[in-house]
């Protein structure tokens, strides 16, 4: 979850260095919609890509727990 957090909010620096960039050469008006336009278009790429066809999100991959007793002790009860 941490890494998902860096990685779309660090891409919120880099936004605003594109659009200062984009503005500078153009105008502040073509900036903001090519921009709009370019935010728009980046849902299709859950539209059109991989992960369109997928029932449920693929989630980590663990190993199973190594449990000697067969598991019997991980399901006792602790009510009395």
């Amino acid at each position: 979850m941490t890494s998902m957090q860096v990685v779309n909010l660090g891409t919120i620096p880099l936004g605003a260095a594109l659009a200062g960039v984009l503005a500078t050469a153009t105008t502040t008006r073509t900036a903001i919609g090519v921009l709009t336009l370019a935010y728009a278009a980046s849902g299709l790429v859950l539209v059109l890509g991989p992960l369109r066809g997928l029932r449920d999100l693929p989630g980590p991959r663990t190993a199973p727990l190594d449990v000697p007793d067969g598991g019997a002790g991980r399901l006792a009860s602790t009510s009395t």
